[in-house]
């Protein structure tokens, strides 16, 4: 088995957001096959291989690829959807939602556990790691939609939530 690191970087040629995200329905983020630029480097026993994200420009044994999702499939540069063994991504149910003030999340968290929180439109405006076990205050995020990834390293978690006063 092949063991891979990924960097992603919205394509910066095109910054228009996702064609679709709503709630309820299935993301569409296209944008002509190119959504996401992604740098994919194999792991390899020496650790030869390398990416420098201080230029987001040079790397040695890895390849970009363009990614997109349609109707909330993921798909990599060759058109095929990502298989069950490259996707690690599981939807989970907050509560409460809509919240003011915290989220509970269905999960078993701890310090090394990190989250962010992106706005309806795609921008990150929350980043850390979990403090208190499952637990994660929202109250000083404005009113809106958003989406919040947890990464416990070996799985991604994404749930959506409305933020209410």
């Amino acid at each position: 088995d092949d063991d891979y690191l990924y960097f992603l970087q919205e394509n910066l040629v095109d910054l228009a957001g996702p064609e679709v995200i709503e709630q309820d329905l299935p993301l569409t983020w296209i944008r002509n096959e190119e959504a996401v630029k992604v740098y994919k480097v194999p792991g390899t026993v020496t650790g030869g291989n390398f990416f420098d994200i201080n230029t987001w420009a040079s790397g040695s044994g890895g390849a970009w690829e363009d990614w997109w999702v349609d109707n909330g499939e993921l798909f990599t540069a060759s058109g095929d959807p990502l298989s069950a063994e490259e996707s690690i991504r599981e939807e989970i149910s907050v509560c409460p939602n809509p919240s003011s003030d915290f989220l509970n999340l269905p999960l078993e968290l701890n310090t090394r556990d990190r989250y962010e929180v992106f706005s309806a439109s795609g921008i990150l405006t929350k980043i850390g790691s979990f403090q208190d076990g499952s637990r994660l205050d929202i109250a000083s995020l404005p009113e809106g939609f958003y989406t919040i990834r947890v990464s416990n390293g070996s799985k991604v978690f994404i749930s959506r939530f409305v933020k209410i006063q």
